[in-house]
Order: structure tokens, then C-alpha cells, then sequence
């Protein structure tokens, strides 16, 4: 009988989303808010939802990344400020420049 192996992203930190979410903290892309909040919504999907431990990874790598494009905390977010990082999102350039 093949053996079983475990779930990848639930026995490798290395790739975790409380990874992605310290590394963003450490770089000073995400306030300690903003961590609180993907968090939040993302424990909150995985419980009421039951997404994989893949799509809270990919949740939570994607709002770390989309951070860049706001000018207010998570927190903190108006319409106003969503529509303008939208808008800068699509105008914007990669990271590298």
C-alpha cells in the first residue's frame, strides 16, 4: 500500500501563511492591523467556509501583496480608498520597477 503523505502546506511553515504574514510584518509592508485583520478573515473563512490550508496560503499572500496599492491600513478602508488602489493597481508597475 503507497504510503500516505501529509498535507504539504500544513507540515511546512516554511510556506505557511503565518510566514508570509511575519516576513510582511519584519519588511514593514503590513501594519500589526493589517495582520490582524487577514487573520481575522481568513480563520473566519477557513471555519465557515472550509477552505484548504492552499487558499488561506494564497488568501493571505495575495492581501499582503495588495497592501502596496492602499494608502490606509485595512483597518481603516473607505470605498474611496479601495476605488484609488484599484486604479493604482492597474496603472502601477511590478515591484521591480
Amino acid at each position: 500500500m503507497p504510503e500516505v503523505k501529509p498535507d504539504f502546506y500544513r507540515t511546512n511553515n516554511r510556506y505557511g501563511a503565518d510566514r508570509s504574514i511575519s516576513k510582511a510584518l519584519e519588511r514593514g509592508q503590513i501594519t500589526p492591523d493589517d495582520a490582524d485583520v487577514i487573520t481575522r478573515y481568513t480563520t473566519e473563512r477557513e471555519a465557515r467556509a472550509g477552505i484548504s490550508a492552499v487558499r488561506v496560503k494564497k488568501i493571505t499572500s495575495t492581501l499582503v501583496s495588495w497592501r502596496r496599492f492602499l494608502a490606509v491600513p485595512y483597518q481603516d478602508l473607505t470605498i474611496q480608498a479601495l476605488d484609488s488602489a484599484i486604479l493604482a493597481m492597474k496603472n502601477g508597475t511590478n515591484i521591480k520597477g
